[in-house]
């Protein structure tokens, strides 16, 4: 029975306050009259939020967030440039849409631009497998990255054996790898001829620094 109610304040049959939304909370105190049904609420009947979010407990995804981060409206960390890595981790916030970001989600791009070969050779030196020993070592430490091997050539030369001289440099550098211990799944190659010199070919160095091999990742 509920003998004492205060004057203006709804009752049921019983004389009681009213619960219109039933979450144990009686309109006469509830601050929060409308919660969903089956919503854990504090003692003013209103949604607990228990990390202080902003989103309450039966709607937060994500409901152990640092107290002070800044969530979506399902109460996780905010990932405001859509690279995978949250804001509060991000050290890169800005990146570029479909950009391949590392583990602080900053632009991830390996490159060698100046991996030279001898003309009209696909034959790796003992100065290129030093080189390869960089990005191999970056890939034993990133497992999950993925790449792409990109040969390239001068422009001496008829263009279909350029391009056939591209795409063998360029797959001789992923056989090498893959001796390497490096997993064939992660390694792709591609030749593009002479048609992206980084160097003009009217000068004997501008030749040898587009007899080249470049790496470009292609997942994180």
């Amino acid at each position: 029975m509920c003998p004492v109610t205060g004057q203006g304040i709804a009752v049921d049959a019983r004389g009681c306050p009213l619960d219109r939304d039933n979450d144990g909370v009686t309109g006469h105190i509830d601050s929060c009259p409308g919660t969903l049904a089956d919503a854990t609420v504090d003692q003013n009947g209103c949604v607990l939020d228990s990390d202080g979010d902003g989103v309450g407990d039966c709607r937060d995804k994500c409901p152990v967030t640092p107290s002070g981060t800044k969530v979506d409206k399902q109460g996780c960390t905010l990932d405001s440039d859509k690279d995978g890595v949250t804001d509060v981790m991000d050290k890169c916030p800005n990146t570029k849409m479909g950009q391949v970001v590392d583990g602080k989600g900053c632009h991830v791009m390996v490159s060698l631009t100046g991996f030279n070969f001898a003309t009209a050779s696909y034959g790796l030196t003992t100065g290129a497998k030093r080189q390869l020993a960089k990005v191999i070592r970056t890939l034993e430490k990133s497992s999950s990255i993925h790449v792409r091997i990109e040969g390239h050539t001068d422009s001496q030369g008829a263009e279909a054996n350029n391009q056939r001289l591209s795409e063998n440099r360029a797959e001789a550098v992923r056989r090498y790898m893959i001796e390497q211990g490096i997993s064939a799944r992660r390694l792709a190659s591609l030749g593009h001829g002479v048609s992206s010199p980084v160097a003009s070919n009217d000068t004997e160095d501008g030749m040898s620094r587009n007899r080249r091999v470049d790496f470009v990742v292609t997942k994180n």
